[in-house]
């Protein structure tokens, strides 16, 4: 029996070793890559912060034109996402980037100031949303605004950018609206700029790039183990301890 309870005390504390090891683990981490439930361009033709009509071609300009009456109307990007299965319970989101393909840029004076904002979305084009602007606060370290363009030393003078990419890290807002169980995450482009002074075009291709890390299952602290195995050890030999008094009174004369 001594050497029974020995090796279980031995067992035992290998055990929690094995455990106490198992902790340190490294969680693994996913890459997922959403592309756009929805994306299209909405305009507002009389400058009233309304929306008045939308288009869902391949591309969106984003900017001031003149309509025929020579009047000035807005026009903006949106594009939308579904993050309804991202979950704060079974997954944790590390990073999250929003990235755009711009097909044309024409900066004039310097710079082409454009702005970028976040909203909730429903997953379908709408009107309404383009005077919904910032609504959820910042959603990336470049809003408001993000001044594109190379620096021009001719005042006036054009600057014309073709095909690059744009990326915005929208973390916090992506997991604000997945804490808040939001189905869809919108992002939107605008700029108040005169027409005189930049234009850009959009395409409809984005994506949102989101890195997530699995929440690790709850696993007993090494001490908590370590404890357990130790009690086990200790109460098998009081056990057996008593066991020998009690043989030793039986066979007392």
């Amino acid at each position: 029996m001594n050497n029974f309870y020995r090796k279980f005390a031995v067992a035992s504390v290998c055990t929690a070793l094995v455990f106490a090891l198992e902790v340190n683990k490294e969680v693994k981490a996913a890459t997922i890559t959403l592309t756009p439930v929805t994306s299209f361009g909405v305009t507002d033709k009389y400058r009233d912060t309304l929306g008045d009509s939308y288009t869902g071609s391949t591309f969106f300009h984003v900017g001031l034109t003149k309509n025929s009456a020579g009047q000035l109307q807005q026009d903006r990007a949106f594009y939308e996402f579904n993050i309804a299965n991202l979950s704060p319970v079974s997954t944790v989101i590390s990073n999250a980037i929003f990235r755009v393909r711009v097909d044309s840029l024409s900066a004039f004076h310097r710079y082409y100031a454009l702005g970028f904002f976040g909203y909730r979305g429903n997953g379908q084009p709408d009107i309404s949303d383009f005077s919904h602007g910032n609504e959820m606060g910042p959603v990336s370290n470049f809003e408001p605004p993000l001044y594109l363009g190379a620096y021009s030393p001719v005042a006036y003078a054009a600057v014309y950018q073709f095909n690059f990419d744009l990326n915005f890290t929208v973390t916090p807002f992506v997991n604000k609206l997945i804490t808040q169980n939001n189905a869809f995450a919108g992002f939107g482009f605008s700029t108040n700029i005169w027409p005189e002074f930049g234009d850009s075009t959009l395409t409809q291709d984005a994506s949102l790039i989101i890195t997530t890390v699995d929440v690790a299952e709850p696993i007993p602290e090494p001490t908590t183990i370590f404890g357990s195995a130790l009690a086990l050890s200790v109460g098998g030999w009081l056990k057996r301890r008593k066991s020998n008094r009690q043989n030793k009174t039986t066979l007392q004369p």
